[in-house]
Order: structure tokens, then sequence, then C-alpha cells
């Protein structure tokens, strides 16, 4: 028999243990997940040569990197990063996920119990594994590694995308939005005040308003968060400050 023809067999059979167990039609199901699940199961089985759910346990975040053919070599990235074999597709020159899916931009990197490389799994996958949940609803620890597999790669992807608003700390700036005013490239639209949002409220007294990104004149990195008022009334005791304002 061929290995294609295993495969097929493989899959026939896993999605007949899904529909049991969701009780759903094979519609239904093919509505839910989409063919890249069973390729991906196909190949966390090969790893180590257990079942699916068993080679899911031993999975782990590590990291998100960036592949920009342009800026680094495929060979420098497979060596820095200590990267799994099958996810290199040498024909194609491209990295690719455990389910076959090519040409990934964002390289989600796992550790594996089974293996010494990262291996690399798309988001996409990692969602469809997510739904597992509810055919599996009883094995609890199993609930708890696939929600965090699929936080910690959500959590990343928005690290990448987003920046935090400079007052409340809020991940919710997007970095390629070209926002119609200015300062919401700084802050959220919830800190900043005003028609034209050029404002923030003072982080001590939250009444006073300053102007939205304005520097530190020690520092132009970051930004002033308190009001004149509320900055000199927690500077006035202070040895350098009495010296500099004349203070007794």
């Amino acid at each position: 028999m061929s290995s294609t023809s295993t495969y097929n067999q493989s899959v026939e059979k896993y999605k007949k243990e899904l529909i049991s167990l969701l009780n759903i039609s094979e519609q239904e199901l093919n509505a839910i997940f989409k063919s890249t699940l069973y390729s991906l199961k196909h190949k966390l089985e090969q790893i180590g040569g257990e079942s699916f759910l068993q080679s899911l346990m031993k999975l782990d975040y590590n990291d998100t990197i960036s592949f920009n053919r342009e800026e680094e070599s495929i060979q420098e990235i497979v060596y820095r990063n200590n990267i799994y074999d099958k996810n290199v597709d040498e024909n194609k020159d491209c990295f690719v996920c455990l389910c076959g899916k090519s040409h990934l931009k964002n390289l989600h990197l796992f550790a594996h119990d089974d293996l010494d490389e990262q291996c690399i799994i798309g988001s996409s996958c990692i969602k469809q594994v997510c739904k597992l949940q509810d055919a599996y609803s009883e094995n609890l620890e199993l609930k708890d590694k696939l929600n965090g597999l699929y936080d910690d790669v959500k959590t990343a992807e928005k690290n990448k995308n987003n920046k935090p608003c400079y007052k409340c700390g809020d991940l919710c700036i997007n970095k390629s939005t070209n926002y119609k005013f200015e300062h919401m490239n700084n802050y959220c639209r919830s800190c900043l005040v005003g028609k034209t949002h050029s404002y923030i409220k003072c982080s001590k007294c939250h009444i006073k308003v300053i102007p939205a990104s304005q520097p530190l004149p020690y520092d132009k990195n970051k930004f002033k968060e308190i009001c004149g008022k509320c900055w000199h009334k927690a500077n006035e005791k202070k040895d350098w400050y009495k010296k500099k304002y004349n203070k007794n």
C-alpha cells in the first residue's frame, strides 16, 4: 500500500473520530477544520512516533521571528535559530509550516521534547489545533496546553504588529496604520483629548492637560506625563529643587 493511500486512510479515520466526538456532520466538520490540520497531525506524529495529542503536549512556544529574503538568507536564519529541516523547502527556497504551507514570513518557533531543533508552526495551524478543545473537553491538561499555545502566538503577533500606548500601556497602536491624527502614533484614542486629539491628561492630578508627545528636556526619547503644577509639587522637597528655585 502506498504512503499516500495510507495517509488518506489515516485522515478519514481521524475525521470519523472527530465527527463522533463533536457529534456533527462531515459537512460541519469541514467547515470547522481545514485540510492543514490533518497534515500537521501527520507531521507531529512522525516526530516522536506518538499520537497527535501526545505530541501536542510536548510542544512549547519559544519565539517569533521575521523572514525577509532581502535582509537575511534562509541559511543564516536556519543556522542561528537551529530550525528543523522539515520546515525548510530548499526547492522553493522558503520556510514552511509543519503542515506544508510555504512562504512563511512570520516564523513561530516551537520546542518539542523529541526534537533537538526548533520547529515552525503557522498561526493558522495553531488556531486550528485550539479548536480541538471541544472534541477533547474532558482533557483539562490538553485544554490548558492548547490555550497556552494559542495565547503565546496571539501575543507574539500583537507585539510584532502593535506598540503600546505611551500613557496607559495598552498594546493597541498598529505600527502600519496611517492615523488621521499624528499623536495616535504614540497614544490610544482613549488617552488623547481635544478635538484634534493633541493633548493628554496629567497622570497625577488627572485634571490638567498637557501637549501630547512633548519630549522631556533631559531625554528626547521620553514624553512629559504630568503637568507643571504636579511636577513642582513632586519635587519641591528635594535638595536640588530647593537650590534651583531658592527654597529654604
